[in-house]
């Protein structure tokens, strides 16, 4: 038996559907299903290769995932249906093919919440779970349980990705693999042509060089990669698997695994429990989506001269940069076209404030948007101090703190491979790790342990401290005065807190502005229109709702029972994550994590 349990109504319309017809009908619970195909339809699985933490694999393709055709919709759009987790593939190679309810709700939830978050993304348009069982060993512990299959039609318009241009690679030096067509010049040209032609035909018009219109095409993924990762950031996405084939050549979120939204602000935060080496760590997307960018431009190099490619990859960090900044900015309320020097260092020391604290990246930026300016400074301080009551009520505790830091890997194992990665390399490599791994889990040993030290009446004082600083800084900021100060600058080898410079003397005098000479104050009417507009400009680029752990969780195990109706629920609030939403106050939605959910592992 096999049933459809829900539908995104916006996904349907871009096949001209509506969820009425949809649910109503029983070809289209066939189509989905996986039982039949629509007219002219041959359904195919793609061929692709990747490197896969920073290694070659060699052909891989969709092992889960059978596209079954192309529709141009009214509005002359293209997209392509794929349905994942239908059966075996010709690259299913051990596995059964199929998916199950628990990651089918999870990339569901998790591509049309982007969506609506304003990223480029894949749709996901309808969910059918049967009663058929698969087996599947959810933490490779060797304890496998039996779950739903289930199949996820979802959308694109196209699925291709930075690996389907590495089924041309010659033999890998390192892994000694090579594409199922290595250097088929030829055959690369066809499959660039096609995807100009297709997804970028605004170049064939631009451009009648043909390899000005393929350098141009890079020059476009690369553009939009950057602009994605960023948006990522700033949401505090976390993709788990940024692997060559996991990313797409129009720039959007693809294949939503062991993804995570980061609930407390850190930098080494680590969404995919199978990554010990932190290769993916939310700090990490950048370079490795500007590594992977690079491989894409090797894979174009029979047919494009290396240099003309390269000039475009050097621009993948400062494209990052200006994105990360620009919506940084307007998630503070400010305008990247009147930025000042200054800006940078403002926002990166928020950054930093709020990863010492552990604030809750989502609601303290939510929470920024409540910062009043006043003409008369008594006002101005009890709104700051109002608001830092709210901030310092998202940071975590110490225990909490140091769960998220805990080592993917036991202390003693830790100090082992360490003491291999100076001793004996080769022998490190042997048992499959790299010194970069052993390194990452050395520093999150080391920040695991300072943080239980600390007590949590200690913890609030340096907090306090910290917070009314910034918000000094950025009060005086938005009024359009700049303030320096170098309460967070340190040695760089530093990373106690008891040895950085102290801020007491903060507390009864705040850092003066660097330049005294300013407008004269507007009036407090003037003010109150100005507090009103950038609040709600701030509300429109911070979210109060994404999809936290938990949140997945919760829906997951209720639908797995035979409930769906908090995965819909979850699915609505989703469709509005910059609104209040006040029928929705009742289930906190937007509250810190629950004490289980720090031990979720997803994988």
């Amino acid at each position: 038996m096999f049933r459809l349990i829900t539908l995104s109504p916006d996904a349907l319309q871009l096949l001209n559907l509506s969820a009425e017809e949809c649910l109503e009908s029983r070809e289209f619970l066939e189509l989905v299903s996986g039982n039949t195909t629509f007219n002219g339809s041959q359904p195919l699985a793609h061929c692709y290769c990747g490197h896969q933490f920073g290694n070659f694999s060699g052909q891989l393709g969709d092992g889960r995932a059978l596209s079954l055709g192309e529709i141009v919709n009214f509005s002359g759009e293209r997209w392509e249906l794929q349905l994942k987790g239908s059966g075996k593939t010709p690259f299913s190679r051990n596995s059964d093919g199929r998916a199950v309810l628990r990651s089918t709700i999870r990339e569901y939830l998790c591509s049309e919440a982007m969506h609506y978050l304003g990223i480029p993304t894949t749709r996901a348009a309808s969910i059918v779970t049967s009663s058929t069982r698969v087996v599947r060993d959810i933490k490779y512990d060797g304890h496998p349980i039996q779950e739903k299959a289930t199949v996820l039609l979802r959308l694109a318009p196209t699925f291709l990705r930075f690996g389907s241009f590495e089924i041309f690679k010659d033999t890998d030096k390192t892994t000694g693999r090579a594409g199922p067509s290595p250097k088929n010049s030829e055959l690369l040209k066809t499959l660039l042509n096609y995807t100009v032609k297709h997804h970028y035909p605004e170049l064939i018009e631009k451009y009648a060089d043909e390899t000005d219109r393929y350098v141009a095409f890079y020059r476009e993924v690369v553009e939009r990669t950057a602009r994605l990762v960023a948006q990522w950031q700033c949401v505090g996405f976390c993709h788990g698997v940024l692997n060559t084939d996991n990313m797409s050549i129009l720039g959007l979120t693809i294949d939503f695994g062991p993804f995570g939204f980061m609930d407390a602000f850190n930098p080494s935060y680590i969404c995919n429990g199978s990554d010990t080496g932190a290769r993916y760590s939310y700090e990490n997307q950048p370079s490795m989506c500007g590594w992977n960018t690079a491989k894409l431009a090797e894979a174009l190099i029979p047919i494009v001269p290396l240099e003309r490619l390269k000039s475009e990859l050097d621009r993948f960090r400062s494209l990052f940069q200006e994105a990360h900044l620009q919506i940084m900015l307007g998630k503070l309320g400010m305008s990247y076209s009147t930025k000042l020097p200054t800006d940078k260092s403002l926002v990166a020391d928020l950054l930093e404030i709020m990863d010492r604290t552990g604030a809750d990246f989502t609601n303290t930026f939510r929470l920024l948007s409540r910062l009043k300016l006043f003409a008369d400074e008594t006002s101005s301080k009890k709104n700051e101090e109002e608001l830092l009551k709210l901030i310092l009520a998202q940071t975590a505790s110490p225990e909490v703190l140091a769960k998220a830091y805990k080592p993917l890997m036991p202390e003693n194992q830790i100090l082992q491979m360490q003491m291999l990665s100076h001793q004996n390399p080769m022998m490190l490599m042997m048992m499959g790790k790299s010194a970069e791994e052993v390194e990452a889990q050395v520093a999150m040993l080391n920040r695991y342990k300072k943080a239980l030290k600390k007590s949590p009446d200690e913890k609030r004082t340096t907090d306090e401290k910290f917070w009314r600083l910034w918000l000094h800084r950025y009060r005086e900021r938005l009024h359009g005065r700049v303030v320096e100060d170098n309460s967070l600058r340190t040695e760089a080898t530093e990373v106690d807190d008891s040895a950085r410079p102290s801020s007491e003397s903060s507390e009864s005098k705040s850092p003066e502005p660097l330049d005294s000479k300013s407008d004269p104050m507007p009036s407090q009417d003037e003010l109150n229109k100005q507090n009103s507009a950038r609040s709600a400009s701030m509300n429109r680029c911070n979210p109060k709702f994404i999809l936290r752990n938990y949140i997945a969780q919760r829906a997951i195990e209720l639908a797995e029972a035979g409930d769906y109706s908090e995965m819909k629920r979850v699915f609505e609030l989703l469709k509005h994550p910059y609104d209040e939403q006040p029928d929705m106050d009742e289930f906190r939605y937007d509250q810190l994590p629950p004490e289980w959910s720090h031990d979720l592992f997803v994988s």
